[in-house]
């Protein structure tokens, strides 16, 4: 059986989806040379030379391994780092509940740790559901 794994540009897609599913803007400041950082970091750390699925470079998805990759190579870009204050500058709290009307979007900032959990989520998730139909195919037998 072979390991659970996730194609670097599969990962590339899940950082493009909730760093922008997560912004206050229709899309963060930076994303795509935050991404093109993140996966020529990830191929100059030869981090997929394992993981190669006719010559497609792919990174071991399990939980542990995500997130050190993640953190290693995403939140460690100062792009990355500034999703995560507000563009006002405001420090401090602010109370919201559900009744509020949107706010300004220069007062919210990207939770920099959800962000990590949904992409290894999706990424776990989407091997799962690859397996699932592996296993669905293979189940399938012709009757005569």
């Amino acid at each position: 059986m072979t390991p659970p794994f996730v194609s670097l540009t599969t990962l590339c897609g899940f950082i493009a989806k909730w760093a922008t599913q997560q912004s206050p803007y229709h899309c963060p400041d930076g994303l795509v040379e935050v991404v093109r950082q993140f996966y020529s970091s990830a191929l100059s750390a030869k981090l997929t030379e394992d993981w190669c699925i006719d010559s497609w470079p792919c990174i071991l998805a399990t939980r542990e391994n995500l997130r050190a990759v993640l953190h290693t190579y995403l939140l460690s870009q100062a792009q990355v780092i500034s999703w995560n204050n507000r563009k006002n500058g405001r420090d401090g709290h602010q109370f919201v509940s559900r009744y509020d009307k949107p706010g300004n979007p220069d007062d919210d900032f990207i939770d920099l740790d959800a962000l990590v959990m949904n992409i290894v989520k999706s990424c776990i998730d989407e091997d799962k559901m690859e397996r699932g139909q592996e296993r669905n195919v293979s189940e399938i037998t012709v009757s005569n």
